[in-house]
């Protein structure tokens, strides 16, 4: 896999927390822009677990990505704002 779009998930606002969905059936959680470095040359990248590990990878261990939706805020349930919500993945 190209990491351009680990890179265009890590520059989005707001950002969404991912799963990049590894070759041999693993998952690793991006749950920060801070927590995912790509090389300049997109060789490889390395990922901050929330357990602390730091794991490095080539994009040929990388098979998908699975974004997690954005949860919705708070005040737009309070308020009754959203009343259905469909969730698409480009």
């Amino acid at each position: 896999m190209n990491l351009q779009r680990v890179k265009e998930l890590k520059l989005a606002h707001p950002f969404r927390a991912v799963y990049l969905l590894l070759v041999d059936g693993q998952r690793v959680f991006v749950e920060a822009p801070e927590s995912v470095g790509i090389a300049p040359d997109g060789s490889r990248m390395g990922v901050s677990t929330p357990q602390g590990d730091i794991v490095i990878l080539t994009p040929d261990k990388v098979k998908d990505l699975d974004v997690i939706p954005a949860p919705l805020q708070a005040a737009e349930l309070y308020m009754g704002a959203a009343t259905s919500v469909v969730y698409t993945q480009s």
